[in-house]
């Protein structure tokens, strides 16, 4: 939904989300996080959106809810317990959204317990790519969607992706990826934090996942306080698999620059421009617990 002020940056709980919010919220105590997600869908039921909690088949039973709140295992309901599909499940979102708006409801609210993918058997970085196109989903629908990733079932490394792929994050964070990326509008992407030889490929596998998604890529990196040369090095290697990809990156930090030129990209990566900040209107990201997670 164009035009919805997006959420960004850490929240203290599952509360207060509006319109396009996609939270990754990290789960290490099971009470607390049944607490927060009861919170948010009677939150939810407030901006009369349509409720919805998605888990593993076996948990379905065992959870508080009522029956405003519609239950489903994804594996089960939408993947008839194949692999995961990706493109799949992004239909399945448009529908439920359309039928909810039909029904009167404000799109929809869902908090997901990410369990339900094990069964599935995507890698770490499926999971991170279908987290980034369904954050593109969320913000064209305006819908309140809810990842919860557990630490007994996703390593700390798979769990640092798919945080660097929501807006918003809820939890204790066990490994910090260094960086977020977010959709802005069709085409347009968000990067804030930094970009070094430790999470350059994450990073790169991000950007290639958004260049996919159509003929033009604009970045907008005015959060993004440093790039080093395997940053550098990961945006002209998705360049060069596009070649009929044009990439624009507005804001760019000195260090992206330095490297940049210093690294020969502009033969090497002709279609990328990289401009410098342009002084007149720029995006502070504060990533501190509480904030409130607004864009501002």
């Amino acid at each position: 939904m164009d035009g919805v002020e997006r959420q960004v940056g850490v929240l203290a709980e599952l509360t207060r989300l509006g319109q396009g919010s996609h939270v990754c919220c990290v789960v290490d105590s099971s009470p607390r996080f049944e607490e927060w997600a009861a919170g948010c869908l009677a939150e939810g039921a407030r901006q009369r959106q349509k409720l919805f909690r998605f888990a593993p088949d076996a948990v379905l039973p065992e959870l508080a809810v009522d029956g405003s709140v519609t239950l489903a295992d994804p594996h089960v309901a939408f993947l008839g317990r194949g692999p995961m599909d990706p493109e799949a499940m992004y239909r399945m979102f448009r529908r439920q959204d359309e039928v909810a708006r039909d029904e009167g409801y404000q799109g929809l609210r869902l908090v997901a317990d990410m369990d339900w993918l094990l069964a599935a058997g995507p890698g770490r970085a499926e999971v991170a790519e279908f987290e980034l196109v369904l954050d593109e989903v969320v913000r064209e629908l305006g819908a309140t969607v809810v990842c919860a990733y557990r630490t007994s079932g996703f390593d700390d490394e798979a769990v640092a992706e798919v945080l660097a792929v929501h807006p918003v994050t809820v939890g204790d964070v066990p490994l910090e990826p260094g960086f977020r990326v977010w959709s802005v509008a069709p085409g347009v992407w968000e990067v804030a934090g930094e970009v070094d030889v430790f999470n350059a490929e994450p990073f790169e596998r991000a950007l290639a996942t958004a260049a996919g998604r159509s003929a033009s890529l604009l970045v907008r990196t005015s959060g993004l306080g440093f790039v080093g040369l395997a940053g550098a090095h990961a945006l002209a290697r998705v360049a060069r698999a596009r070649p009929d990809l044009r990439i624009v990156v507005e804001d760019a930090c000195p260090s992206l620059l330095q490297c940049w030129a210093l690294g020969g990209f502009e033969s090497s990566a002709p279609l990328v421009e990289v401009r410098p900040p342009n002084d007149v209107d720029g995006t502070v990201v504060d990533w501190s617990p509480g904030d409130g997670g607004r864009e501002r």
